[in-house]
């Protein structure tokens, strides 16, 4: 199943969320995987809350996190995008 509308489906199935998760669903879906850097900048948001609402929504398990090795030393990118199978049970 392909998500048409986020809205819909989140209304439809009386799933609650606050404006910044929903923005942060949004966005993903948008955009596909992004970096907390990255989704910072999109939604114009403060770092730790993009952080801590990430986080309740992996709970909820709406979104997942995976790295990728960028070929340089140090810690990989850390991605994250809509875990669509967890939408889709949720319905």
């Amino acid at each position: 199943m392909i998500v048409k509308n986020l809205y819909e489906l989140m209304s439809s199935n009386n799933i609650f969320m606050t404006p910044i998760q929903f923005r942060l669903l949004n966005t993903l879906y948008e955009c596909g995987a992004l970096t907390r850097k990255e989704l910072c900048e999109h939604l114009r948001a403060a770092r730790t809350t993009v952080f801590d609402n990430l986080r309740k929504l992996e709970k909820k398990e709406y979104v997942k996190r995976f790295s990728k090795e960028t070929g340089r030393k140090g810690r990989p990118k850390v991605f994250w995008e809509i875990d669509n199978l967890n939408l889709e049970n949720n319905t």
